[in-house]
């Protein structure tokens, strides 16, 4: 009678037995009384798999809480609470809250300090938590200086759960170096809703707009100076940031978008600036039409080139026109020159401050079928320097130079396709546009003896055709024109 072999004679299956750490008994083996065969000594393994419960301790959550940095019996806190429950957006959060607290310290002439803070950790420190809600937030500031010294600021904060810990909240802050007066209260106050007007424009769900005009004709009798900054961190909208710098010897715009970057910087204090509206109007709508043409040919991002037109021409308007009209000493010296030959010469110039501006922008493209078929970086550079030597009363002469440049790359898909940069299989045009026009005005002894205008243009378009990023065909097409225009 042959013998059975025991139950664990392989050594993989002890391996694997091991592994699982069992418990292992041993019986003696006997044969089957039932089956009538007898049955070898040999050996019976029984298994059981040891359990072992394991218990983790419950983590202790932090206590979380809503705070108020002060009482919120006021009307302004009440204004917080319900712009924050009204919604998550900047649009929402800031909606009238600058204009009000413009209005209150206009009133009062008191400092304000308010912050609603939302999952505060009590076991921290109020006051670090509540610091904190400034790092990281989507900020606005305001600063004023009277022409008596003074300095005033306001600032709003607003921190969505992205912050530390996860505390968010609103801060806002109002205050002054020292007491203002009743007429600088006033013009404070008159500057309220111009404020709110500008911020509802930067933050607006569909991108920023400008709407400038009351910030801009804020009171130069009683302010030397304006500051506007906005910052926005990324997730919070397309904005990314914002300043407007208005002082008395210049007005200075920069504005960054997603998209884009626009900057303007414009002189105040130039002697021919002071031309009559219309001349103004008129120069104003020539350079918009010649930034449209501009846009279009580099392939710009539309909504950065309207708003570099918005800026140009509010700028040149309203922001002119109240720092000649209100603010004491920043006109240069005019011109001695016989009325008739003042106002020709005027005539004769584009009744435009100086400036210089820009914008750059980065734009995408698709097909009918949405389908990315181009992209496109554009720098656009426009600039005016006027300089103006008189030796007597009655001899003069202007040179006043106006320059624009155009730089643009275009990377397009072939027969309107897809677009895939990284094949290195699509078409590069490049564009190298500039235009340089130069108004010279002389006059001798009270009289006009030369006015002319010289313009320079040149263009130049460089296409090649890629394939695996190497250039397989390229030609260049360049353009130069020089015109003289008599002016007298």
């Amino acid at each position: 009678m042959s013998a059975i072999t025991p139950v664990l004679s392989s050594p993989l299956v002890v391996a694997s037995a091991a592994l699982r750490q069992p418990l292992v008994q041993a019986e003696p083996a006997t044969g089957s009384e039932d089956s009538g065969v007898g049955v070898s000594a040999g050996t019976r393994v029984s298994l059981s798999v040891a359990r072992q419960s394991v218990v983790y301790p419950k983590p202790s959550l932090p206590q979380r809480s809503t705070e108020w940095a002060a009482r919120s019996d006021d009307s302004l806190s009440r204004q917080i609470e319900s712009n924050v429950q009204a919604g998550a957006s900047l649009a929402q959060r800031f909606k009238g809250l600058g204009g009000a607290l413009l209005t209150q310290f206009a009133r009062t002439g008191e400092d304000y300090a308010q912050t609603l803070a939302f999952n505060v950790d009590r076991r921290q420190g109020l006051d670090a938590q509540l610091q904190g809600l400034r790092e990281g937030a989507a900020e606005v500031t305001l600063q004023l200086k009277t022409r008596a010294g003074q300095s005033v600021e306001l600032r709003m904060s607003s921190l969505g759960s992205g912050g530390a810990d996860g505390v968010s909240g609103l801060q806002v802050q109002m205050s002054s170096q020292g007491p203002l007066g009743s007429s600088e209260r006033q013009a404070l106050g008159r500057l309220a809703e111009g404020l709110d007007k500008a911020l509802a424009g930067l933050v607006q769900d569909g991108g920023p707009e400008l709407a400038l005009q009351d910030v801009l004709g804020f009171d130069r009798s009683q302010f030397a100076s304006l500051r506007l900054e906005m910052k926005v961190p990324p997730g919070e909208g397309p904005q990314r940031s914002f300043s407007l710098q208005l002082g008395e010897r210049e007005n200075r715009l920069a504005l960054k978008t997603e998209n884009g970057e626009v900057n303007l910087r414009l002189d105040n204090a130039g002697t021919l600036a002071n031309a009559a509206p219309a001349q103004r109007q008129a120069a104003i709508a020539r350079q918009l039409r010649a930034v449209d043409e501009a846009g279009a040919r580099g392939h710009a991002d539309d909504a950065t080139v309207a708003l570099f037109k918005s800026a140009f021409a509010q700028m040149h308007g309203a922001a002119l026109e109240s720092a000649q009209a209100n603010a004491p000493g920043t006109r240069a010296a005019p011109l001695h020159l016989a009325p008739a030959l003042a106002a020709r010469t005027q005539e004769l110039v584009s009744g435009l401050a100086d400036f210089e501006a820009s914008f750059s922008s980065d734009a995408s493209r698709l097909n009918d079928d949405g389908v990315l078929t181009e992209k496109s970086h554009t720098d656009y550079r426009l600039s005016q320097k006027t300089e103006v030597v008189q030796r007597r009363p009655g001899d003069v002469r202007v040179q006043q130079v106006l320059d624009m440049q155009l730089k643009a790359t275009l990377m397009q898909a072939r027969n309107g396709g897809m677009l895939i940069p990284g094949e290195g299989n699509y078409d590069v045009t490049q564009i190298d546009d500039r235009q340089t026009q130069r108004t010279t005005i002389e006059a001798v002894a009270g009289e006009l003896v030369r006015a002319a205008r010289d313009t320079d243009s040149q263009q130049r378009t460089h296409w090649k055709r890629l394939e695996q990023h190497r250039a397989v065909e390229q030609r260049s097409t360049p353009q130069q024109e020089h015109r003289t225009e008599l002016l007298i």
